[in-house]
């Protein structure tokens, strides 16, 4: 199988995982900030940050997976694209402090797809408790 098979097939599956994510989140969450973007942008920052750690100097796999996981299921799966737009969305109405406010959620989520990410590689090297 090609490279291009193996990336869009990880993708299919990481964008179908994304839609059915927040149909279902849309559906029974009553919420006035996008969670589910929250949500699968979070989760997929831990999936990458485990993911390469583990199949780069754990378990050596063959380098299609990463074709498959990192950039194909995870490439689709937290489309930034989303959080882009939703942010852009909200921030044309910035004009008070209550909006500055709204916000907020918007830093904390980038802040936190960023520590979650290095806390994944972190721990799989043993640093995080001194292990090495």
């Amino acid at each position: 199988m090609s490279e291009i098979a193996w990336v869009a097939i990880g993708g299919m599956l990481g964008a179908v995982s994304r839609f059915l994510i927040n149909n279902w989140t849309v559906r029974y969450v009553t919420a006035t900030f996008p969670l589910a973007t929250v949500f699968i942008n979070l989760t997929g920052s831990f999936l990458i940050g485990f993911f390469i750690v583990r199949t780069t100097e754990r378990v050596l796999t063959d380098p299609r997976w990463r074709l498959f996981v990192a950039i194909g299921f995870c490439g689709a799966f937290t489309t930034y694209s989303s959080f882009a737009f939703e942010t852009l969305k909200m921030s044309e109405f910035i004009d008070s402090e209550e909006h500055v406010e709204q916000m907020m959620p918007r830093i904390q989520e980038m802040v936190g797809n960023r520590l979650i990410t290095t806390s994944e590689v972190a721990i799989r090297h043993g640093g995080a408790f001194g292990q090495s």
